[in-house]
């Protein structure tokens, strides 16, 4: 539902995003053919969605293209420093920032330059209002839920803008740049903190297993397991997935310590029989053996099966001598998961754990007794770090509201 204009202060006026606007365009709507990963003389920046964010814009990963191909499109779309950069197609629509780069550039159609009148509205008044949930609102308000997320240009010039005096504009700008300041610094100190949580957790993990190393032989895993194999995916790919019926557990599925159902696939009982060797059991450990998620493990759940894995998870199915949770903390624990990130690595083209080598591994092995100890105390420890993480993401979240609350008070006049 599209915001419904508010009351403003007396002094105060709604106008239209094109009454503010010198020129309010988009990028080419033909993505050059050609493209370079690195500059060059001759050669210029080609900033599309993927740069654009609230926080600014993103460089690290910026394509070029060449002079012609520039030329016509930087003609009917010139952006300036302090122009306004917004996403208008994706998943990221109505992200917005204010253009840093002193430079010619060009721009593709997804992201949408805002030329403001700089003699009535201030770049950074007018950011931060597009930014803000009022803004967001009446940009977006009307394609909330939308299979496919999208403004366009006349969508654009139509969205509602408190236009404040110009001296107030200056005000509320000097106000928020302190205010919202401020809750950025406690952000970052937050998320500081929650990455000194992990990095503690794992220095604890491998405190733990150090000892168990020095104290107890080890033995290679094809030792301990009753099965180390991995699955396949039925003939038709994710067309041939059921609505429900036999879970079919993928990499998506499998994080550390932790299954996530979100995307679990299903398969009948046909597919399920042609898979029949891959049938995962009671305490299997899983772990993801190609791709970006390589070397991602935890425990089968219970409440998923019956199920089976496609060809990028491993199922190892320890036996009575070995633990599964202590198994899958130790696979899990920051210096046994870089030995298998550097096999997996082992000159491929694509990072991959065979079968060979998930078998060869040496697991340390005290006795059962010993190992559930060990895990106890392990689940004490993620416990504990997962509580922190918790109330630390608890107040970021806290911070980020109020955030949002002082950006929708600027533009009611409230600040």
């Amino acid at each position: 539902m599209k915001q419904v204009q508010y009351v403003l202060p007396d002094s105060w006026a709604w106008k239209t995003l094109e009454d503010v606007s010198e020129k309010i365009t988009d990028g080419t709507h033909h993505s050059p053919k050609v493209q370079f990963s690195e500059w060059e003389p001759g050669r210029f920046k080609y900033i599309t969605s993927k740069n654009i964010k609230n926080s600014g814009m993103k460089l690290d990963n910026i394509s070029y293209i060449d002079q012609d191909t520039h030329s016509n499109i930087y003609t009917r779309c010139p952006p300036e420093i302090d122009d306004q950069l917004l996403t208008k197609d994706g998943a990221m629509t109505g992200t917005c920032c204010l253009n840093e780069l002193d430079e010619p550039f060009s721009l593709l159609s997804s992201v949408a330059l805002i030329k403001q009148k700089r003699s009535i509205i201030l770049p950074k008044y007018l950011n931060y209002y597009l930014q803000s949930q009022v803004g967001q609102n009446f940009l977006l308000g009307d394609i909330s839920g939308a299979a496919i997320t999208r403004t366009n240009i006349k969508k654009l010039k139509g969205t509602p803008v408190p236009l404040a005096p110009f001296s107030e504009q200056e005000r509320i700008v000097e106000k928020l740049n302190a205010l919202l300041n401020r809750i950025d610094i406690a952000i970052e100190h937050l998320q500081e903190s929650a990455s000194l949580a992990d990095a503690l957790y794992a220095s604890s993990l491998d405190q733990v297993f150090e000892k168990v190393y020095l104290d107890y032989s080890t033995e290679p895993l094809s030792t301990l397991a009753n099965k180390i194999g991995s699955g396949a995916t039925p003939k038709g790919g994710q067309k041939a997935y059921k609505e429900s019926g036999v879970s079919l557990i993928r990499s998506l599925n499998v994080h550390d310590l932790e299954f996530k159902p979100a995307g679990l696939a299903f398969i009948d009982d046909d597919q399920a029989e042609k898979l029949r060797n891959v049938v995962v059991e009671r305490g299997d450990v899983l772990l993801n053996i190609t791709g970006a998620s390589i070397a991602r493990c935890c425990v089968a759940p219970n409440e998923y099966l019956p199920a089976r894995v496609n060809q990028h998870v491993c199922i190892i199915r320890p036996t009575l001598e070995l633990d599964s949770l202590y198994l899958n903390y130790l696979l899990t624990s920051p210096k046994f998961k870089a030995l298998l990130l550097f096999q997996g690595a082992g000159g491929a083209t694509r990072q991959a754990l065979t079968k060979v080598m998930v078998s060869n591994l040496d697991i340390p092995r005290p006795p059962l007794e010993e190992q559930v100890k060990l895990v106890d105390k392990m689940n004490l420890l993620c416990k504990k770090n997962r509580d922190l993480k918790e109330q630390i993401n608890s107040k970021v979240f806290d911070l980020i509201t109020l955030k949002s609350s002082i950006l929708d008070s600027a533009f009611k006049g409230e600040l």
